[in-house]
């Protein structure tokens, strides 16, 4: 009985030893192989400075798409530094404000941010606010409306 395992331990012992000897003699000629095909192939260069640049252009561009689209002009933004007033506002002008305050323009300068309005007529009382914060003009039938 004990010869039996004997021989079945030799067996397995000298078919892995061959298959141990054939992989390695696979192996070699494999290694062989490459080191050869190495050889007849030319070495490639390293690429220059300007090569890796023009790898990283097309992310380039797209963080530039990216970011002209986050920042361009929204519908209703007005071009130009002060938000552009287009009221040609006059003295004596009944005028609107932000926050819905109604006045007469007093004192109007063309290069300055603020504007005077007179609120109250019998009490001769002025404000003095920014000339963006004004909205809207008020035509003749809205003066007859706010008084």
């Amino acid at each position: 009985m004990y010869y039996l395992e004997y021989l079945l331990y030799l067996l397995i012992l000298v078919q892995n030893r061959a298959s141990s000897v054939a992989d390695g003699a696979v192996k070699e000629i494999a290694t062989a192989g490459k080191t050869a095909a190495a050889a007849a192939t030319p070495q490639a260069k390293e690429p220059t400075f300007f090569d890796q640049m023009l790898m990283f252009l097309p992310l380039m561009m797209a963080m530039m798409l990216v970011f002209m689209m986050l920042n361009r002009p929204k519908p209703g933004e007005a071009s130009g530094k002060g938000g552009g007033s287009s009221l040609d506002l006059k003295k004596n002008d009944r005028v609107v404000t932000a926050g819905g305050i109604v006045g007469t323009v007093v004192n109007l300068n063309d290069g300055a941010d603020y504007t005077t309005l007179r609120v109250d007529d019998s009490a001769g009382t002025k404000m003095q606010l920014m000339t963006s914060s004004i909205v809207r003009k008020l035509n003749d039938e809205d003066k007859a409306k706010s008084k």
